[in-house]
């Protein structure tokens, strides 16, 4: 990686259209040295085999506009995580997936293995400084973790590249992988029940018990914990199921920075700590300043603000 320290990172959304390089400017704003970058399969509703870079997804989504995206961030000194995601018909949750048989498994480890090794064939290897070889899928990874272990060694072995697995945030203990990572990765939308949701103290507390079992781990492995998302919505009581997306809620923009302040003041000092990547960032203005309002966007929002400073601190 270009930059030493923290991993200062932030998600991109995969843009609906082609963009101009000059997109990624904005994101100097938020002081971010890393982005990651996804390129989504979508599984059918019974089917064992996945579909990617399909005609009908976001072109950003695509091979094509996976790979203009890499080009664009390295362009501006930006290292890249490479984040394959899995999406699943009706929008249903990857981490409780399994497969009712041994053929049925098989078939979609072949199909998963394929997806990522395509996209990081299409690739220099220095164009991907992490990749991340799943996100959420934790019941996989779960019952069969000889896939992930191997998986993770032919990408060390032929592309020289560190690797991490996103767990879910309630799941990352019951993972035996992380021998075979280089980071222990996590979804890190742990709930935070706190009266007061923008009391500092009161937030800090709550997230002693969290940073204990993930110390934990740390030591057990012998590994950084590096989150690859993190974020809140700009919304009331936004730090008590920071995974809910769509629960209507009341605009909050002091909830939100707040809940982003008190995490980096609780983590970036960490040397066991990696650093993590804000869910999420919009490179196209496709949405309401309505939908924005409550979203986990931080552009122009206080948030961003605070990200700046502290990804600032910690930039080596």
């Amino acid at each position: 990686p270009q930059n030493a320290g923290k991993v200062n990172g932030i998600c991109i959304e995969g843009p609906p259209r082609p963009v101009e390089s000059s997109v990624f400017i904005s994101l100097q704003e938020t002081g971010s040295n890393w982005v990651a970058i996804t390129p989504y399969a979508f599984l059918a509703e019974g089917a064992t085999t996945l579909q990617w870079n399909a005609g009908y997804t976001w072109w950003g989504e695509r091979k094509q506009g996976v790979l203009k995206c890499i080009e664009f961030a390295k362009q501006y000194g930006l290292n890249v995580m490479l984040k394959p995601h899995v999406w699943m018909a009706h929008g249903k949750y990857t981490g409780t997936m399994t497969f009712k048989d041994e053929a049925g498994w098989n078939a979609f480890e072949t199909s998963y293995q394929k997806y990522v090794m395509d996209y990081l064939e299409m690739l220099d290897s220095e164009q991907v400084d992490i990749i991340c070889l799943g996100t959420e899928l934790d019941e996989f990874a779960r019952r069969r973790p000889e896939f992930w272990k191997n998986l993770a060694r032919k990408i060390r072995d032929t592309y020289g590249v560190p690797t991490t697995y996103s767990a879910n945030w309630d799941t990352y203990r019951s993972l035996i992988i992380w021998s075979a990572m280089d980071y222990i990765g996590v979804s890190a939308y742990f709930p935070l029940n706190v009266t007061n949701p923008t009391s500092e103290s009161e937030l800090a507390h709550a997230w002693k018990a969290h940073k204990g079992q993930l110390f934990l781990v740390s030591k057990k492995y012998d590994k950084p914990i590096l989150f690859t998302e993190y974020g809140y919505r700009s919304i009331d009581n936004c730090v008590r199921e920071p995974w809910d997306s769509h629960s209507k809620s009341t605009p909050n923009e002091l909830a939100q920075k707040t809940a982003y302040k008190v995490l980096y003041d609780v983590w970036w000092k960490e040397k066991w700590f990696a650093g993590g990547f804000a869910w999420k960032w919009y490179l196209h203005d496709n949405y309401s300043a309505e939908q924005m309002a409550t979203d986990y966007s931080i552009k122009g929002k206080p948030a961003m603000d605070i990200m700046k400073s502290n990804y600032g601190k910690y930039k080596q």
